[in-house]
């Protein structure tokens, strides 16, 4: 039985002196041709006000639609279906609201479509609908649907034949049902604690409830220790503040899981450096299908801010809070690197490091390595110097020190490149992080 540590995980990888005490010989690298490099050179603080705001909680309701021979199940952990109504004898609709408003635009939907009479359809016709949306020349319809006939093991994406974008209108076959349909592959927090518990099977890993969410459920940290754990540098990873943003979960997952295999450079790695992960740190809006927030109806992403020059942000949320107490306890260490995992329209890397500096250096040098094992993979690098920023990357970045950087990963990344792009990003911090120790 794996002992369960009082510490609290964030996926998010944390950095402290190395960045600072890298010696001169450490220049650049060549930039491959398929990374490009984007500075925003201003220092505004920003503010955000993360009061706890109201929210209509998801029902999770069942929908039976006489006429048609099916129902419609939104009544699962990571389901969201606001209404579904009868459009016809072969088509539905199916309106999908937010938790609360205004919100970045991430409309979540997850259900499940059931045999519910002695005759259905052989083929149906599912339209998309959701909330004005203002202000905007973007599609309102970000999640391509996936489909599992197998209670969500594997997920297959719609082929393109079957699905209209633009009206977020597709067809599914329904030879086989139970039909799961998704935005993304649905991964809950009851997933995220079995692959914890998998990977806490090794003998240098374990994990703790560091807290609760406002809901009850617990927060996890997982630490990857191999032997002494005094004398080492840290790294620290933070995951799935925004619950429809699977792919940045899903890389999370690849990238620790490389770091915690038997490698030769993973073995060595961790012979200098301690891993903490915190894997899922708003577990309430992802098992209750929230598009962007947690049950205070606030961004977690935003609530990282120190208050009236105090050295420790003053935070509103409890999740954020118990995350950040939890990486606290490692302040007087050396923390190595700081990485939090998201998912954007397009593969990413965000970071606060001037221009010129051993840290802005370290932070471009890993992602031309891993662009020079990945040419055909578009890589984005955008710093911004942005010090007060109100996101975790850049808390980390004041509270230890160290190289902080924002991963998003493409929505629509193929599978099996995200783990590609996943797993040479760690080979590619092994490298970078030992060269430089």
């Amino acid at each position: 039985m794996k002992r369960h540590l009082q510490i609290l995980i964030c996926a998010s990888l944390c950095c402290s002196g190395v960045s600072t005490s890298a010696p001169a010989s450490q220049g650049l690298l060549e930039k491959p041709p398929n990374v490009k490099v984007i500075n925003l050179l201003h220092n505004a603080a920003g503010s955000t006000d993360t009061t706890s705001r109201e929210i209509v909680r998801n029902e999770k309701g069942v929908f039976d639609l006489p006429g048609v021979g099916i129902r419609v199940r939104a009544d699962f952990d990571g389901a969201r279906a606001s209404a579904v109504t009868r459009v016809g004898e072969k088509s539905i609709e199916v309106f999908i609201d937010s938790e609360n408003k205004p919100i970045n635009w991430s409309p979540w939907y997850s259900f499940t479509i059931e045999q519910a009479g002695p005759q259905r359809p052989d083929r149906l016709s599912i339209r998309l609908t959701y909330p004005p949306r203002e202000n905007s020349d973007r599609s309102p319809h970000r999640y391509r649907p996936k489909l599992s006939s197998d209670g969500g093991a594997t997920w297959k994406e719609i082929e393109n034949s079957e699905y209209n974008h633009e009206e977020g209108v597709f067809k599914v076959n329904l030879d086989t049902l139970p039909l799961a349909v998704s935005a993304q592959e649905l991964m809950t927090s009851k997933d995220s604690l079995e692959w914890i518990e998998t990977l806490s099977e090794k003998n240098f890993i374990s994990y703790e409830v560091i807290g609760k969410s406002i809901g009850g459920r617990p927060l996890h940290m997982v630490h990857i220790v191999e032997g002494t754990e005094d004398g080492k540098e840290e790294l620290f990873i933070l995951s799935r503040q925004h619950p429809p943003e699977v792919t940045g979960y899903l890389a999370m997952r690849h990238f620790v899981e490389y770091l915690a295999s038997e490698k030769p450079d993973a073995k060595a790695f961790r012979k200098k450096l301690n891993i903490r992960v915190a894997p899922m740190v708003n577990p309430d809006g992802v098992d209750d299908g929230h598009w962007r927030h947690n049950y205070g109806g606030i961004d977690l992403n935003r609530d990282w801010l120190e208050a009236d020059g105090q050295i420790e942000a003053k935070f509103n949320q409890p999740e954020t809070r118990q995350v950040s107490k939890a990486f606290l306890r490692f302040k007087e260490r050396k923390v190595a690197f700081a990485l939090d995992f998201h998912s954007t329209y397009r593969d990413v890397f965000y970071h606060d490091a001037a221009i010129g500096t051993n840290e802005y250096n370290l932070i471009l040098n890993w992602i031309y390595r891993i662009g020079a094992k990945l040419p055909n993979s578009k890589l984005d690098i955008q710093g911004s110097a942005k010090s007060y920023s109100t996101t975790a990357k850049s808390w980390m970045r004041r509270q230890f020190g160290c190289p902080a950087v924002t991963y998003e990963v493409d929505d629509k990344t193929n599978r099996q490149e995200l783990e590609s792009i996943a797993v040479e990003a760690a080979k590619s911090l092994i490298m970078e992080l030992l060269e430089r120790n």
